[in-house]
């Protein structure tokens, strides 16, 4: 918890470097900034790198491509990242995914379909489920060997 972290004397993202960036933007005189000045620039550093963490923290199935998307163009040299956890929330409410990644449901599975058909033989079962154990039917492991499936009963012959 953020404000947890500030009560125990914790700064968030407080990055010399950053600052200077933001003080060269936003100060009258960069070298010798007012303690306004000072303060604003941490609080900025400080909301970009909230907002920052929002985003690449958001439902990666749902908002995969909006990251993406900012990463590609953060690559490319513009930077869209949002700078206030409000940005961020706009982005995530206002962003459309492309329709072809809404419909994606493959979560890295492996998917088998077993055709059932007799003409190979007589005690040939692959596929169809007729083991008399609770076996999805036959099917080959690794190597090529038949095997019974899980718990399922086979001619072997």
């Amino acid at each position: 918890n953020v404000t947890m972290a500030e009560q125990l004397g914790s700064e968030i993202e407080i990055h010399v470097k950053r600052i200077d960036k933001i003080l060269s933007q936003i100060a009258v005189n960069p070298d010798q900034p007012t303690k306004v000045e000072e303060t604003t620039a941490k609080t900025m550093t400080k909301d970009r790198y909230l907002a920052i963490g929002f985003l690449m923290n958001s439902n990666k199935p749902q908002y995969g491509d909006l990251i993406s998307d900012t990463k590609n163009e953060h690559t490319r040299g513009t930077n869209s990242y949002p700078e206030t956890l409000t940005a961020v929330y706009d982005y995530l409410v206002n962003f459309k995914a492309n329709r072809t990644s809404e419909n994606i449901t493959d979560k890295g599975g492996l998917t088998f379909y077993n055709k059932h058909d007799r003409s190979d033989g007589p005690n040939d079962d692959r596929g169809s489920g007729h083991g008399y154990g609770q076996g999805r039917g036959d099917g080959r492991g690794r190597d090529g060997i038949r095997s019974a499936g899980r718990g399922g009963r086979r001619n072997c012959g």
